[in-house]
């Protein structure tokens, strides 16, 4: 019997971690293993689960998603990234008031993911910039949401 693909999907994190890693392409059963330190006994029944609901395919000793699973993923990987920044920030966001910020940044929120809060000292009052500058020299590129409150 089919599962629903919420359920295939998000509510395990071991079904969840192999689609994200065959997002990159096909792997064998030994590199499944290895990339997600997992064991045989721990991965094949989830491997059977997503074979079942048509996620993915083996061919030649290789797991590959299907074109659905490949749907699936892509969609659901923003979804996952803003899960995970809400999940990492869920106390600041949860005290803060969030409706000064656009819909359409908030709807990018898991953009944010991998991202940290920095927030400068009082006696950084008039430089508000100080604890940014030294990131920004050694950065390739760099996504800003800056609030900057002027002591006067």
């Amino acid at each position: 019997m089919r599962r629903s693909l919420i359920d295939i999907t998000c509510f395990s994190e071991k079904r969840k971690r192999l689609l994200l890693l065959l997002m990159e392409g096909k792997k064998d059963i030994d590199e499944i293993k290895e990339i997600l330190d997992e064991t045989s006994p721990s991965i094949l029944p989830q491997i059977k689960i997503l074979k079942e609901n048509g996620l993915i395919v083996q061919e030649n000793g290789t797991y590959s998603l299907t074109r659905i699973g490949m749907l699936l993923v892509h969609m659901l990987q923003e979804v996952f990234k803003t899960f995970d920044v809400l999940e990492d920030h869920f106390d600041y966001l949860n005290e803060h008031d969030l409706t000064p910020i656009p819909k359409e940044l908030l709807h990018h929120i898991g953009e944010l993911n991998n991202s940290e809060y920095i927030v400068p000292s009082l006696t950084d009052a008039f430089n508000p910039f100080a604890k940014i500058k030294p990131l920004t020299e050694a950065s390739f590129w760099i996504k800003a949401f800056i609030a900057v409150y002027h002591p006067a």
